[in-house]
């Protein structure tokens, strides 16, 4: 099991746990999930990075019905989301400014490469954004719940057998990854991606990673030995992204919609400006997230 940095290739990297990649590991399909509730610019801003950062050709964008992790606190619909979320990738292609971040350190975002060289903040905010390559997969809602990750890839590789298909996660979920159902099926067959969250440097990650890996000791079940493809030698493994942060969160937009009963941009880094347009304005329009 190996850990890929995709960033800054000139950083120190503990060779026990950590390889350079000066680009990261391509894969044919990106699985993306989560409960977006609501979807808002974050998500759409990790979603145009890892288009743009040439991940994969195409992105499974999978909302869940409800996480194991949050069994106590039921979503949103799932009819309600998947039209968010339809919404989004609306705004998303006709050139959403995610630039705006308020991000503390911008340089960062400089920093990151492409399969094709810099994504530079300009390139980040003008690239078009092919829908096409991206599909919104409500196989999670048509499930009963809760919705398990490992029965989600399961699903996409008998569908798409002999495609290399990756897991796209926040540094969030590392706290918690060891609790995911059959982990060792999942890093047995798929390469995992880790986008940074607010608060998290790219070493927080490699550390949080490494004291993972080692936790996750239990031999990978049959049929799931076989080596997948996740670097450069061809081990399976993590790849941490240092991509540019945009400091939304779900819960708290959640929160402020609730106490203000409205989507209107209430001031400056309010978390409600963290909604694109078109959620906006169906969250307004079917009195969603009111309380």
């Amino acid at each position: 099991m190996q850990v890929d940095r995709y960033g800054d290739a000139q950083d120190k990297i503990e060779p026990s746990h950590m390889s350079n990649a000066s680009t990261p590991p391509r894969c044919d399909r990106l699985i993306f999930g989560g409960s977006f509730d609501p979807p808002h610019r974050g998500h759409l801003a990790i979603l145009r990075y890892a288009l743009c950062a040439n991940l994969a050709p195409v992105i499974d964008l999978v909302p869940a019905a409800v996480s194991p992790f949050k069994t106590d606190a039921p979503p949103t619909s799932g009819e309600d989301r998947r039209r968010l979320l339809e919404a989004a990738l609306l705004d998303l292609a006709e050139g959403l400014d995610l630039l705006d971040s308020g991000e503390g350190d911008p340089g960062t975002a400089d920093e990151s490469r492409s399969a094709a060289g810099a994504i530079d903040r300009n390139h980040l905010a003008d690239e078009p954004v092919d829908l096409s390559r991206v599909h919104l997969r409500t196989l999670e809602l048509e499930r009963p719940p809760p919705s398990y990750t490992a029965d989600t890839c399961a699903t996409l590789r008998k569908k798409y057998p002999g495609q290399r298909i990756g897991l796209l996660i926040g540094s969030d979920s590392l706290h918690d990854f060891e609790r995911w159902t059959r982990v060792e099926e999942i890093l047995a067959e798929h390469p995992v991606y880790v986008f940074r969250r607010e608060g998290e440097s790219l070493e927080d990650m490699e550390q949080m990673i490494a004291h993972l890996l080692k936790k996750i000791s239990k031999p990978i079940p049959e049929p799931f030995a076989a080596p997948m493809t996740a670097g450069p030698d061809n081990r399976p493994g993590f790849v941490a992204l240092d991509n540019p942060l945009f400091p939304c969160s779900s819960t708290n937009v959640r929160g402020i919609l609730t106490r203000h009963r409205s989507t209107k941009h209430n001031s400056a880094g309010d978390d409600s400006d963290c909604l694109s347009p078109r959620v906006a304005q169906i969250i307004a329009e079917r009195g969603l997230y009111s309380g």
